[in-house]
């Protein structure tokens, strides 16, 4: 493969509303590859997590991508059957939400949940899926990380949730982490760490990251 790991190019992403069309993705183009990081700019409700929803077929209804292309390892995945682009999510793309609480499960423990993401797409017995996500877990630098694999997300500060959120998406060795402000809602020293996590998981294992 020659060439940048994920190249967009002229991706359009638009809503239909009784008040008529919003287009919320409206020409953007770039290229990623791997180990590089990249920032996508703008205010709020400018259409980045749009964006970046449409990168990996989870635009909500009523959106719809009108044109453009996105194209992961030379394969365009707008034009590839979804079940191509559902078998990429959490495998070779994987995406670390704004909110971690609206994104885990209460009721289920985090070491469940990051075992049940390598059961997805690994065929690994269950306990082998449990020590990788007590591994992932140590990553992203959650202390104790076997016995946090019973706790449940409300027993974490925000911070931790949002590194057990980054260690579900780091645990298949992800060839790209789309994390979609993944700071919001942090105060200014738990981003930085947040933020550094990131990083040192980039320079260690080569993963892009798209920010």
């Amino acid at each position: 493969m020659t060439g940048p790991m994920l190249v967009v190019r002229d991706l359009r992403t638009s809503f239909r509303t009784s008040g008529g069309v919003v287009k919320a993705v409206d020409g953007v183009s770039f290229g990623i590859d791997r180990g590089e990081v990249v920032g996508v700019v703008g205010e709020s409700g400018s259409g980045k997590s749009v964006m970046a929803m449409s990168l990996i077929g989870l635009v909500p209804e009523p959106g719809r991508i009108d044109s453009g292309r996105v194209l992961w390892k030379g394969r365009d995945l707008v034009r590839v059957p979804q079940r191509e682009v559902r078998s990429l999510r959490g495998r070779e793309i994987a995406v670390v939400f704004q909110d971690p609480m609206s994104s885990l499960n209460p009721v289920q423990t985090v070491g469940r949940q990051i075992a049940e993401a390598v059961l997805l797409h690994r065929r690994v017995p269950r306990q082998a899926a449990m020590d990788l996500a007590a591994d992932a877990m140590a990553a992203v630098g959650i202390p104790s990380p076997r016995r946090h694999l019973a706790s449940y997300p409300h027993e974490f500060s925000g911070g931790m949730r949002q590194r057990v959120m980054i260690a579900m998406a780091l645990v298949n060795e992800p060839d790209l982490i789309i994390a979609d402000e993944p700071t919001t809602a942090l105060d200014v020293t738990i981003q930085a760490q947040v933020m550094s996590v990131l990083d040192e998981i980039r320079q260690r294992t080569g993963t892009a990251i798209l920010l």
